[in-house]
């Protein structure tokens, strides 16, 4: 499952195509009173490059579930670094390397 996970986000960071497709449809997604981003796995991270892309964004939290985004092999390879997005939180299992906090 991992080897998967890991897959997937390897070809949104490889392949520019996947990113410049991506990143747009959590655009479609955001409204004018959206605060809270919910996104698992790789969708954790095309939602946290696109909140970083845009500051404008009401949005104050992000809500992410089995997400990767706490690895450095994956953290240290995003495109943006956060804004001042108020609050994150991630649900993980405990002891599962693929959905490891931000830090």
């Amino acid at each position: 499952m991992m080897v998967l996970a890991l897959k997937q986000v390897r070809r949104y960071m490889n392949e520019l195509v996947v990113w410049q497709e991506a990143r747009p449809r959590v655009a479609e997604e955001i409204g004018p009173d959206t605060r809270v981003v919910v996104a698992h796995s790789l969708g954790s991270v095309v939602a946290y490059e696109a909140l970083c892309e845009h500051p404008e964004w009401p949005v104050t939290d992000l809500v992410t579930v089995g997400s990767p985004l706490g690895m450095s092999l994956i953290f240290n390879r995003l495109s943006l670094k956060p804004h001042s997005l108020l609050r994150y939180l991630t649900a993980r299992k405990t002891g599962r390397a693929v959905a490891e906090g931000l830090t």
